[in-house]
């Protein structure tokens, strides 16, 4: 659980890193919705990749994948899957998006090679 908190924390750095004025405090940690897709997107993109500028239309793509593959897993939702993310409220009470987390619980395959 600790290694999960960490990744979170850095990515909530990072992030707070690009804006102004964010009050870590202030923070709301809640699970995703589906209204948050668009702005969750845009959060993992930027905080993941970087490409030079002759490559930026590489962005659209990346983020058209990000973009349907969390769709289909705040739509379909699993006992063992949750999008936490981390919502920002500035002094005018705009809402943003500032850090995300996804904690999926996975069993190993019964055709697996491995017989730990």
């Amino acid at each position: 659980m600790g290694k999960i908190l960490d990744v979170f924390d850095l990515m909530i750095s990072r992030s707070i890193d690009n804006q102004k004025n964010i009050d870590i405090s202030e923070l709301t940690i809640r699970p995703a919705r589906y209204e948050d897709l668009r702005e969750l997107t845009e959060v993992l993109v930027y905080g993941f990749y970087q490409f030079p500028q002759p490559l930026s239309w590489i962005y659209s793509l990346i983020k058209l994948g990000i973009y349907e593959d969390l769709k289909s897993r705040l739509l379909s939702p699993s006992p063992f899957y949750c999008c936490l993310i981390a919502v920002s409220t500035d002094s005018q009470g705009k809402k943003t998006i500032v850090g995300t987390v996804e904690i999926a619980v996975r069993y190993p395959s019964a055709w697996s090679l491995d017989s730990q």
